[in-house]
């Protein structure tokens, strides 16, 4: 944090002390650190008890019960599914009523435990349409069920996505950016790289203090979505750089990377749970592939395995924000709005600076921000950007 106080005194007008605000932060950290690992302590007793009802279904399918195997499957399958979404509604209810204890979030309680509920409606829904996709390829397409569906699994979501789940939960009111000076100038800063009809404003001050920014792909088009809030909080040049930013995401194709990526480790994760599966099958004897307790056996080692799907994915999401933070510096070479706007975004999102390897491997998107600084100071160096 000291290298970065030269930083953020001039940002610290309406905080006070840097040592005080730092400690708001921090107690924000550990407060949502908490929730997450008292989720994922709940997540890996829920794993062991599965892991336990496949070895005892295993040795009832090779027994004088193996009728009644599948019948326990069936339950186990409602079981494991059932407190899956209990433990993740749980958490998603501290964590919003927490946040908006803490200031962040704008929106009613009984709004937020109506969204959390039909999401997670949603989710159950997803997840029996899942369970009787997969067997269904099990059956049709026992040895190739494991190449088909990830890759069918993904063009479901992408295809119903909007109609499954509620976007407003996650994503605050997405309209066109008003027409005016600072459209145009917006558009100015990035011509060439994206339409103007296709930059948007995204209305996060009706529910949360925080700023934010991204890129999607609406409706085929290259798409940049401003918070309305950063227009409060942030300069001009600040505002050039996230732009510079979010248009890097777009020029260096990470949406696209991220995608064949997903695909790719979700296909390596199941083709390892099929051959596991196999010796499953083999070792107890178990008469057919699509069973039940198959389905049982593939709920729960993915469940296990989909550890390593995060930890690559999450890794890859922190590379493409560092590679993002240097093409940004070429195309708006002015390495102290960067960094500027990178202290002031942590600042203003309540995000605590320092985080250990098993919060990077498990939950950070981005690095923190005292390492994309750090690379940002020793790229704009190689490049010879010294401001």
């Amino acid at each position: 944090m000291d290298e970065l106080k030269p930083v953020i005194r001039p940002l610290l007008t309406f905080t006070g002390s840097i040592g005080s605000f730092e400690k708001e932060i921090k107690d924000t950290h550990d407060f949502n650190l908490g929730l997450k690992t008292l989720l994922d302590n709940r997540i890996q007793i829920l794993q062991v008890s599965s892991l336990v009802a496949i070895a005892t279904l295993g040795f009832m399918a090779r027994s004088q019960y193996h009728d009644y195997a599948e019948i326990i499957a069936f339950v186990s399958i409602i079981w494991i599914t059932a407190n899956v979404l209990f433990i993740n509604y749980d958490f998603y209810m501290k964590h919003h009523l927490g946040e908006k204890e803490q200031g962040y979030l704008n929106i009613p309680q009984e709004i937020i435990k109506e969204k959390v509920r039909v999401w997670i409606l949603k989710i159950l829904l997803v997840r029996i349409l899942l369970i009787i996709f997969i067997y269904r390829l099990l059956l049709l397409f026992p040895d190739i069920w494991w190449i088909l569906s990830p890759v069918l699994s993904f063009l479901f979501f992408a295809i119903f996505n909007k109609q499954l789940f509620r976007h407003d939960l996650i994503f605050p009111k997405i309209e066109k950016f008003p027409d005016g000076e600072l459209k145009d100038k917006l558009y100015k800063f990035c011509t060439g790289k994206v339409d103007k009809s296709n930059i948007f404003l995204w209305k996060f001050s009706q529910y949360t203090k925080r700023v934010n920014a991204g890129v999607f792909k609406i409706k085929r088009k290259r798409s940049i979505l401003l918070g309305d809030n950063l227009f409060e909080n942030f300069d001009d040049d600040e505002i050039n750089a996230m732009l510079a930013h979010e248009l890097a995401h777009l020029e260096l194709r990470h949406i696209e990377k991220k995608i064949l990526l997903i695909i790719f480790s979700l296909t390596f994760i199941v083709g390892i749970v099929n051959l596991l599966l196999n010796w499953y099958i083999d070792y107890f004897g178990i008469p057919k592939k699509a069973s039940m307790i198959s389905l049982v056996f593939i709920y729960t080692v993915y469940f296990i395995l989909s550890r390593f799907h995060v930890a690559i994915s999450l890794l890859y999401s922190r590379y493409a924000e560092k590679k993002a933070d240097e093409w940004a510096l070429r195309y708006f070479p002015k390495r102290n709005s960067f960094e500027s706007m990178l202290v002031r975004l942590h600042l203003t999102n309540g995000i605590y600076h320092k985080n250990s390897l098993r919060e990077k491997l498990q939950f950070l998107t981005h690095p923190p921000v005292e390492d994309r600084i750090k690379h940002l100071r020793m790229y704009a160096e190689k490049i010879g950007i010294v401001k």
